[in-house]
């Protein structure tokens, strides 16, 4: 097969600025049909390539042979950017045979539930770490008498080995071990039971793997679960594997960097073969979503390929970006990664190091922000369309407590609230699952989300549905699908939900959050819970709360009036993939240190070497960060700084910088400003 020069073009049209084209090199990727790891740098337009050729490839679909086309990504917003651009030209990439979906979602369709439901001959009730964790926690509150409590309510949440208890499959062999990447389970026992500690370690595991047994069998599961059943299914039945790599001879993985290494060996057990074009694309220096290990990227290239123009990034910004590259070579040091700024038309706007002192609010930061970006004409530029971000490492601390540290976004910004992604996964009140719904969504996704707040009501009423399993009698979590048959086992009961559906769908698509909150509301206390002999309880009248309440989302807004400039405060995971018009990166502390401090270090001066600063990303210096925190800062850095298209911001805290800092700076190509000279000059009036 051989991609066609002219849907080429067809393609760029389509996903292309007017009168931009592909450039060679992207054309050679497009192009290219054989198993290969693309390694681009950011804004190079990776993904608008993977786009093209997946545009050029769908054109044949379906193949001669019935087969169609995999995409995988990391998260659901790369897959649904897949979605925006090419959904509406070619809808039959969206449609069976092929599939794009997260390797979750992979894992789970074609692996996990397969094999469970095979097996198990039952459905899944959930799969979710809250609700999993919650499940836990009841499991456990059985064992209150027995000292395994002890271990469990003590230990931190953390650290707590039966909230991080997973099956493993290993060498034909089903064990207990400590997440999902296979470590020993750690028992912490206390120094008091040194006599006795053997026998109550083993005990203590063999309660954890009765657990992991009961909720396996109530179909219960953690995210990471589905990885043990998929390994287990490929294991006990190698054959799928032909079956799946027949159905998708084309597999492309975007955003590979961001991939664990059970995930990216899950892959290509099923698909690294002659049988398959398998092609992974990413960037192995912006893999921050790992599980707190920001500074290690599991992906190893091989048979490479790369894009090193950054066709977002001006000269001045790729200056600064091309440092903060933890990983300047592949493994054998032939092929040298580096970030050209190839941006057409670019402002070539210099970056801003914005000094600010601990008497300096977050209100002022954004104004100065909002005064360089009027200066510089981008408010009125055609690129302010791409927005204006303010993004920072740390949002919030895990707790409440008022000990004395060095503040995160919350602190800097009052204003901004942010929502982890576990818990967008399980909300925690009806407002929550109505203000996390988009509205511009399908019918059937609103739907699906109106159905999950009232079965996650049920499940706090207490309420179990009753089926037989292995011949005796089960009792199981409402599902959606459980709850819709209940619901339609009569006229009446179906008609009603029916109606309460249509209300509450057709309130939240005229905007209207607070009529769809009383519908369901009502639905839930008067029909939903006493239909399944429920309880409205205090966790479901916690639930449903008092009324609508509109809380803010992450990321927010901020806009004080209709003239102020709309200003987007993010986490730097949460804006990773984006093109801004301007950006200001803010410090935030991470294990009691500043971005700045971990990669600026400082000396005493000697004789033999005067230098008073040691090497930096910062100075341009060719860097090796020696510390994990110093690596993740590097990182997070790089992704941060490499959003905008024009104006890139680091906002520092100014005890940081001595007079030769910012010498080394400004000779770097840095404007370096003081937030309150920078005000007072620019808005005297303030």
């Amino acid at each position: 097969m051989e991609i066609d020069s002219n849907l080429i073009l067809e393609s760029q049209k389509l996903l292309l600025p007017e009168g931009c084209e592909f450039d060679e090199e992207r054309i050679d990727f497009i192009t290219n049909l054989e198993s290969m790891d693309l390694v681009a740098v950011p804004g190079s337009g990776k993904t608008t390539a993977l786009q093209a050729k997946l545009y050029c490839l769908a054109k044949s679909l379906p193949f001669d042979d019935g087969s169609g086309i995999l995409v995988l990504s990391h998260t659901n917003a790369a897959v649904e950017e897949v979605k925006k651009k090419l959904s509406f030209n070619t809808p039959q990439l969206f449609s069976y045979p092929c599939a794009v979906v997260t390797v979750q979602e992979f894992v789970d369709r074609f692996l996990a539930l397969p094999f469970y439901t095979s097996s198990k001959k039952i459905s899944v009730t959930a799969i979710d770490g809250a609700r999993y964790n919650e499940a836990v926690r009841k499991y456990m509150l059985k064992r209150e008498k027995d000292f395994v409590w002890n271990i469990f309510n003590q230990s931190d949440a953390r650290s707590n080995p039966f909230y991080k208890a997973r099956f493993f499959y290993r060498s034909d062999k089903v064990i207990i071990v400590e997440n999902v990447e296979g470590k020993e389970i750690t028992i912490p026992m206390p120094p008091t039971w040194k006599k006795t500690a053997d026998e109550k370690r083993l005990y203590t595991v063999k309660v954890i793997e009765e657990m992991k047994k009961d909720l396996l069998d109530q179909g219960i599961l953690h995210y990471d679960d589905c990885y043990f059943l998929a390994k287990a299914y490929l294991s006990v039945h190698p054959e799928v594997k032909k079956y799946i790599r027949k159905r998708f001879p084309f597999v492309f993985v975007d955003e590979t960097q961001d991939l664990k290494k059970y995930q990216l060996d899950i892959i290509d057990d099923v698909f690294n073969t002659s049988e398959v074009v398998l092609q992974r694309i990413g960037d192995h220096n912006q893999s921050i979503f790992s599980n707190g290990s920001e500074g290690v990227c599991e992906w190893m290239p091989r048979n490479v390929r790369t894009l090193t123009n950054s066709l977002r990034l001006s000269d001045a910004i790729a200056k600064v970006v091309n440092p903060f590259m933890l990983n300047k070579t592949d493994e054998s040091g032939k092929i040298k990664f580096i970030v050209n700024g190839a941006q057409p038309n670019s402002l070539n706007l210099p970056p801003v190091l914005i000094l600010y002192g601990d008497e300096h609010t977050g209100e002022q930061l954004k104004e100065c922000f909002i005064s360089l970006i009027t200066e510089a004409g981008l408010d009125k530029h055609k690129d302010a369309k791409l927005g204006f971000y303010i993004v920072g490492w740390n949002a919030s601390y895990p707790d409440e407590s008022k000990d004395e540290r060095k503040p995160r976004l919350e602190d800097v910004f009052p204003d901004f609230k942010h929502r982890s992604a576990s818990r967008m996964n399980f909300r925690s009140s009806l407002s929550d699952y109505l203000n996390f719904i988009d509205v511009n969504s399908s019918p059937k996704e609103v739907k699906d989300e109106l159905l999950a707040a009232i079965c996650r009501a049920i499940s706090l009423s207490g309420a179990n549905n009753k089926i037989l399993y292995g011949g005796r009698e089960v009792e199981k979590h409402y599902t959606p699908s459980t709850y819709i048959a209940k619901a339609k086992e009569n006229t009446d009961t179906a008609i009603l939900f029916d109606a309460v559906i249509y209300d509450a769908v057709s309130h939240l698509r005229d905007g209207r959050k607070g009529d769809a909150y009383e519908v369901l509301k009502k639905y839930i206390v008067e029909k939903a819970i006493p239909l399944v002999s429920g309880v409205v309880n205090s966790g479901v009248t916690t639930f449903l709360g008092i009324a609508y309440e509109n809380n803010i989302i992450m990321p927010k807004v901020l806009e004080e009036e209709d003239d102020t400039l709309p200003i987007t405060i993010s986490t730097v995971h949460s804006a990773k993939g984006q093109t801004h018009c301007a950006t200001m990166y803010v410090e935030t502390s991470f294990w009691k240190k500043y971005e700045t401090e971990w990669l600026i270090e400082q000396r005493t001066p000697s004789k033999r070497d005067p230098s008073t600063i040691k090497p930096s990303p910062f100075m341009r210096d060719d860097y090796s960060p020696h510390t994990d925190s110093a690596q993740k800062a590097m990182k997070m850095l790089y992704v941060g700084f490499s959003r905008p298209k024009h104006l890139l911001c680091y906002a520092s805290n100014e005890s940081l910088w001595t007079n030769e800092m910012l010498d080394k700076m400004e000779s770097m190509g840095w404007r370096v400003i003081h937030v309150k000279e920078y005000l007072k000059i620019n808005n005297p009036a303030g």
